[in-house]
């Protein structure tokens, strides 16, 4: 949904079957308003999707680091599904609001949710979350120490659990009991089925339904990520659900295949519904946490799996494990590997010191990719690692594109102006994106997309939001970085399209 409440939205990635269409509007509103056929509907299997995020990570207690990937599986529904997931998610966000004002809790919970920002246009962010938790620690250390708290609620959305769920569902939407069209759809997200993406391309790729200048056709697309590129709308046909079925490619989420059962945890991450029934189903547990904290002058925050807790320092221990053990309540556990306790004092100095409990002064805050020592707000370090590996990936794409650029003419050429303004501050302006005209070559046209910037329009509204500088002097040694791989990618060019094409010459025989 969007800021409006619009809930009916256009979206053009592959499922199975077409996506909708604005002409569609009026009979996909008539159809979803009717509880009778919803409580009727079929649904068909989600799609997941494997997203990895590789991330540098240190080596046991050496300063070595190496590179880990992180996995997590998101699924979307069909169009027409995911459509009856969002009106039923705008109707419970409904109830919900006024769940939290009625129980000033507006402030608390802060993810999946839309807050407009009282000092500037627009909504709030991650940037805005971070900085009243860190101007919070600032007004209290001028009257006394304090401890903060962090922790991550292990396998959120994996291991909610479904009796409490359906509770929720019914405390938040004032149901004594769900009506038929509610059930249907809170029976289908316990007890959902998937198709591995990938399996489904690898049986439907030869006949993928793609949108072309001359209507709708089915083509053949080698490999998965030329889907975009081929414009691809649609896997296959709706029809075609039965093909998916002989193939035995259909799973059932919440089965554990050893032990022939339903888990009764855990719901699909990536539905239009799964964030809101994510926040109903820790009302409660917001609500008494919040009430407590309080009567310490203490904060409370959530955003999603990340809880903080500010409060005095003599209670930082009590609060530390008062959350390990009130989480049990809802049938969850907190990630003891990242729960970090920090002390704030003032010093004699007017400074202030951030201490962990264990590592010291080694370690510092971090919550929603930033940390604090008390004194500086700067961005967390591997944020900036992650900005590096990017760089590097990117650099490494563009020497391959030049050394398989299919037209001679330009078979060399870094195309060096892609990573210039995609990793400096050329390209961080808002802009609208105009496209070459195939039949005018000079002639350049409006292609109705915007650019949103790159990674230093982030750096930049941290920085203005933040009022800290430092966070600027981050990246001061950018365009240092970035001219040595240029200049690295410039020198090795020459040598290797050189051996690819003898390499080439060699195995059709016109060499020698």
């Amino acid at each position: 949904m969007d800021k409006k409440g619009n809930w009916f939205k256009i979206k053009k990635y592959s499922h199975i079957g077409q996506p909708l269409s604005y002409s569609q509007k009026h009979d996909v509103e008539s159809y979803i308003r009717n509880k009778d056929k919803v409580a009727q509907h079929a649904f068909f299997p989600l799609i997941r999707r494997v997203m990895k995020k590789y991330r540098y990570v240190s080596k046991g207690d050496t300063q070595h680091k190496v590179k880990r990937a992180k996995c997590r599986f998101i699924s979307y529904a069909t169009h027409l599904d995911s459509a009856i997931y969002s009106f039923y998610a705008q109707q419970i966000s409904n109830y919900y609001e006024q769940f939290l004002v009625q129980n000033n809790l507006a402030d608390n919970i802060i993810a999946y949710r839309t807050l407009s920002c009282k000092d500037r246009k627009g909504n709030k962010c991650n940037i805005d979350y971070a900085k009243e938790v860190f101007c919070f620690i600032n007004e209290k250390l001028v009257f006394e120490d304090v401890a903060v708290i962090v922790f991550d609620i292990k396998g959120f959305f994996d291991n909610l659990d479904h009796k409490l769920l359906k509770y929720s569902w019914k405390k938040i939407c004032q149901l004594d009991s769900m009506d038929a069209a509610s059930y249907a759809i809170y029976k289908n997200i316990i007890k959902y089925s998937y198709v591995e993406e990938n399996k489904l391309f690898d049986l439907f790729k030869d006949k993928i339904i793609c949108q072309t200048p001359t209507g709708i056709r089915s083509k053949k697309i080698k490999k998965k990520k030329y889907l975009r590129d081929k414009k691809a709308i649609a896997f296959c046909e709706r029809v075609d659900i039965g093909i998916i079925r002989e193939a035995n490619l259909i799973r059932k989420g919440n089965f554990d295949y050893e032990n022939q059962r339903y888990t009764h945890r855990g719901i699909p991450q990536g539905l239009p519904i799964s964030a809101v029934l994510a926040n109903i189903y820790m009302n409660y547990f917001d609500k008494n946490i919040s009430e407590d904290i309080a009567t310490f002058g203490g904060l409370y925050r959530r955003y999603s799996d990340d809880i903080i807790i500010v409060c005095p320092i003599k209670y930082g221990v009590f609060w530390k494990n008062y959350i390990i053990d009130q989480i049990q309540s809802v049938k969850l556990t907190i990630e003891e590997r990242k729960t970090n306790l920090f002390n704030f004092r003032k010093l004699e100095n007017g400074l202030n010191i951030c201490e962990h409990e264990n590592l010291g002064t080694n370690k510092q805050l971090e919550y929603l990719g930033f940390s604090y020592d008390g004194n500086r707000i700067l961005i967390k370090n591997s944020g900036l690692g992650a900005y590096y590996y990017k760089m590097q990936r990117n650099t490494e794409r563009c020497i391959y594109f030049s050394i398989h650029n299919h037209n001679k003419k330009n078979r060399g050429k870094l195309f060096e102006n892609k990573l210039v303004y995609r990793f400096t501050k050329l390209g961080s302006r808002k802009h609208r994106i105009f496209v070459r005209s195939k039949s005018k070559p000079y002639y350049f046209y409006d292609s109705k997309r915007r650019s949103l910037g790159n990674y230093w329009s982030y750096v930049n509204k941290s920085a203005k939001i933040m009022n800290s500088p430092n966070i600027l002097s981050q990246l001061r040694r950018n365009k240092a970085k970035l001219k040595l791989k240029i200049l690295a990618a410039r020198s090795i060019l020459p040598d290797v399209i050189c051996r690819r094409e003898r390499d080439t010459l060699i195995k059709y025989g016109r060499l020698f």
